[in-house]
């Protein structure tokens, strides 16, 4: 395995174990390690600078590491980074359950012999690259370079959790460009297809590092706003509708213009997964049976009342 480019972040307060960690591993001449004392300052590092693997002690100075292990989880450029949780004491077996069910890929409990530790490090990012590599290609749209809705299987849970742990709301956004299959039938598929990739380059231009956005099918795209309540998420969409009706387009010797329809739920603890999504998707649908090319947000009551039984 080529480890040439490899990037470790160790968060510890301790400096000479830190030290002696980043020592043993430049002895291989195969790593660039870096180090932060604080959760503070190893999270925003982690952050800005996205290391290949990262190892927190359970006990800073600041925080615990269980709490920069869900701030790492968390977030959508983070979370995937294997996160190795190191204790100087032993925990208990609880403690080691949760920080796995957290997220952890491991859990080294000091003392540990320095040959040991970084062959967990390696195993863990050997690991890490493989299922990367297999995730990519299954949860990634082609055509657009966004994730499919497969990604909701393992995302969607996690981010509803978290909404609740931490109190914080969350919305989904469903997207569908106004008579798409005229689009296709007009201008042909292969345009059609430049027109879905326009879409989603303004989801990502306008998305924010924890947003998810999924080509849920078709001409139809799925967002989560994490940190967003109904009105935030509104105008969000909003200004993803302005954007793509003020795209140009040249085709056959023409300028066009295309709008889009989106629907807004924000999502409430008393909803399932399902239920929030269907909320969103049915809200879409109110806009488009409300002339298309706006954006109509509602709560689950009030879009079971507005529906045709």
């Amino acid at each position: 395995m080529n480890l040439a480019t490899v990037r470790i972040h160790i968060i510890e307060s301790d400096e000479d174990f830190a030290d002696n960690v980043k020592q043993s591993l430049l002895k291989q001449d195969q790593y660039d390690v870096t180090i932060s004392t604080t959760g503070k300052e190893g999270v925003e590092r982690a952050f800005n600078e996205l290391p290949d693997v990262i190892i927190v002690a359970t006990s800073l100075p600041d925080t615990d590491g269980y709490n920069v292990l869900d701030l790492l989880k968390s977030a959508q450029t983070t979370h995937e980074i294997p996160i190795l949780l190191v204790s100087n004491s032993a925990p208990s077996t609880e403690k080691i359950v949760h920080g796995l069910e957290m997220g952890a890929v491991d859990f080294v409990i000091r003392p540990i012999h320095t040959a040991e530790f970084c062959a967990r490090v390696k195993v863990a990012i050997r690991n890490y690259r493989i299922q990367k590599s297999l995730r990519e290609k299954a949860v990634t749209d082609t055509l657009t370079g966004l994730y499919n809705r497969s990604i909701l299987e393992y995302r969607m849970q996690t981010e509803l959790k978290r909404s609740q742990r931490h109190g914080i709301p969350i919305s989904g956004v469903m997207v569908d460009i106004d008579h798409f299959k005229k689009i296709n039938d007009t201008f042909g598929h292969l345009f059609g297809d430049q027109v879905l990739k326009t879409l989603g380059e303004i989801l990502l231009r306008r998305a924010r590092t924890d947003d998810i956005i999924v080509r849920y099918g078709g001409e139809e795209f799925l967002l989560l706003l994490f940190g967003a309540d109904s009105q935030g998420a509104y105008a969000f969409a909003e200004r993803v509708r302005i954007d793509f009706q003020s795209k140009i387009f040249y085709v056959n010797g023409q300028t066009v213009h295309f709008t889009l329809s989106a629907g807004v739920a924000q999502y409430s603890a008393s909803m399932t997964p399902t239920q929030f999504i269907d909320t969103a998707d049915k809200a879409l649908y109110l806009a488009k049976n409300s002339g298309r090319n706006r954006v109509i947000s509602a709560k689950q009551e009030d879009i079971e009342e507005s529906l045709p039984q």
